[in-house]
């Protein structure tokens, strides 16, 4: 399920405790998106593939200086780890920026004079609250055009490796911080974050 930007209101309105008020509500932006930590892994991935693809090549030819004959079907094994490599590395340097993107189109945030809403809508509906009450840390990273991300908390990974943790990156959900990702006008969304923590909304 996607949702425009008139319906994410609504669409939180049912998730709403009674007496709770709906402070804020927004998306994340739209579409391919590059983060900075893609400068460097893109390349690498590519790289960390492409040996793999070659190899593989290789092999299915007959490889040179081969020991065995010409035409000589290689052991499965040996096929199928580099063709494993090469899929693996077709979704880290292409496939995971569609599914990123198929994320944040199905996803929608909310902030209320309780707690922030995520609710992602790819298959099955998630909803997480984070309650301002026992919200800790918050950070934010702020991008030259005004959006931003708001991290909700500390990261179950070593410090300094947040920044190469992603939804889209398989295994990483358990150590993936509640955030509300690449939203508009971060800044504001962080200010009425504290306004709400403090009571003052």
């Amino acid at each position: 399920m996607t949702f425009t930007d008139v319906a994410v209101e609504q669409i939180l309105t049912p998730e709403l405790e009674p007496g709770e008020r709906l402070l804020w509500s927004g998306r994340p932006k739209q579409g391919l998106v590059l983060r900075p930590s893609d400068a460097f892994l893109v390349p690498f991935i590519c790289i960390w593939a492409g040996i793999p693809l070659f190899g593989l090549v290789k092999l299915l030819e007959g490889g040179s200086g081969a020991n065995r004959p010409h035409g000589t079907t290689p052991p499965p094994l040996l096929a199928i780890l580099p063709f494993a490599f090469v899929l693996a590395g077709l979704y880290f340097a292409i496939g995971r920026f569609w599914v990123d993107a198929r994320m944040r189109r199905a996803t929608c945030y909310g902030l209320t004079d309780r707690r922030i809403i995520i609710r992602t809508g790819m298959g099955a509906r998630v909803v997480k609250s984070v309650l301002l009450r026992s919200l800790g840390d918050i950070t934010l990273s702020e991008r030259h055009d005004g959006s931003g991300t708001i991290t909700l908390g500390a990261s179950g990974l070593p410090r300094g490796y947040g920044a190469f943790v992603n939804p889209s990156w398989p295994g990483t959900g358990g150590y993936a911080m509640p955030m509300l990702d690449l939203i508009p006008e971060a800044r504001r969304v962080y200010g009425m974050i504290r306004d709400a923590q403090a009571g003052g909304a």
